[in-house]
């Protein structure tokens, strides 16, 4: 029954397209033959046998569940996201990584801010064959490696800095680049890290 089914489908297509160019010839057994209803007629079959043909083919067999793992398994199996590290215990390491991490962000922003008006930059842009392809790369890899408190306690985001490199593409500062570029400055600022 299923090689019916598909059989009839596989000829329904075939009639379908032929219908489109020549109806009088596929539609022929109809009493006026027209490209419109040769069109329906093998559109219908196709529908109702390929849904027949669906309800009949055999399933394969489900997946039996996964056997339920310990805590520690499943969080030794898995690599560490760092997104989802939290902050250290020790407040002392915990405001190092805070000064690296906002001294770090500041040299990417003032690299930005130093080939944003080069007409190399408008050209080539980020590209890998440009001269500030690095820039991007080093910026998503630093993102990806940011643990999410970080960034949160900051409220420095790489993803923004990106953001503000891309707008600044179009060569002229809009609304979009002036809010990232004025909500870093003021952070920046705050860190005493811009006068």
């Amino acid at each position: 029954m299923v090689t019916i089914c598909a059989l009839l489908s596989l000829a329904s297509m075939v009639a379908l397209c032929l219908s489109l160019f020549i109806p009088r010839k596929t539609a022929f057994f109809m009493r006026e033959p027209s490209r419109t209803k040769a069109v329906l007629l093998y559109l219908v079959i196709l529908l109702v046998s390929s849904g027949i043909f669906n309800a009949l083919s055999p399933k394969p067999p489900a997946s039996p569940a996964p056997a339920a793992q310990s805590a520690e398994t499943a969080s030794a199996s898995k690599p560490d996201d760092p997104h989802k590290q939290p902050p250290p215990a020790d407040k002392a390491l915990q405001e190092e990584m805070l000064a690296t991490y906002t001294k770090d962000f500041a040299d990417w922003y003032e690299r930005l801010l130093s080939f944003k008006n080069d007409p190399d930059f408008y050209t080539y842009g980020f590209s890998n064959n440009g001269p500030y392809g690095y820039w991007l790369k080093e910026a998503k890899k630093r993102r990806d490696e940011t643990p999410n408190w970080l960034a949160l306690q900051t409220e420095l985001i790489y993803g923004n800095l990106m953001a503000m490199g891309l707008g600044y593409m179009k060569g002229r500062e809009d609304d979009a680049t002036r809010w990232h570029r004025e909500t870093i400055e003021r952070k920046l600022q705050e860190y005493g890290l811009l006068p």
